[in-house]
């Protein structure tokens, strides 16, 4: 196996992103934005992807250029949304070492045994292990007590 991330540990990042509350039940609703503070879509204003079941958020908040086709009759009046306004937020995410395994799939090494498809297994550091029927030979335990 060769070794194409060596890095591990804790990455910070900063998500920024508009919250919105819904007034009288749990809920919300938050989206990406960009550096102005616009939303952020893959597809596009006309397309905008809303979750299912968020469609009266996206007409309350946005307005009816951003409602989803279909969505552009009125709000129903009981639905109250708060506007929380940009929030960004500082997350964290774990990196894991990556090998590249000999039959040329990316294999992360995250945990004492990683498996690649094709059927290696692999130890953190990514040496290749023995063939699971030999793992237990010296302890009587079957293969899958040790995955």
């Amino acid at each position: 196996m060769k070794i194409i991330q060596p890095k591990t540990g804790i990455e910070l990042y900063e998500k920024t992103s508009h919250e919105f509350k819904n007034v009288g039940t749990y809920g919300g609703l938050s989206f990406s934005v960009d550096e102005h503070g616009e939303p952020i879509s893959l597809c596009g204003k006309e397309n905008f992807n809303a979750p299912v079941g968020m469609e009266h958020y996206i007409r309350a908040i946005l307005g009816p250029e951003w409602a989803p086709t279909g969505y552009e009759d009125e709000v129903p009046s009981e639905f109250k949304v708060v506007n929380l306004g940009i929030v960004t937020t500082t997350c964290q995410r774990r990196i894991y070492r990556e090998g590249l395994c000999g039959c040329g799939r990316k294999v992360f090494l995250e945990r004492f045994t990683n498996a690649c498809p094709c059927g290696l297994d692999y130890d953190t550091s990514g040496n290749v292990l023995a063939p699971r029927e030999f793992w237990g030979e010296e302890t009587g335990e079957h293969w899958s007590e040790c995955f």
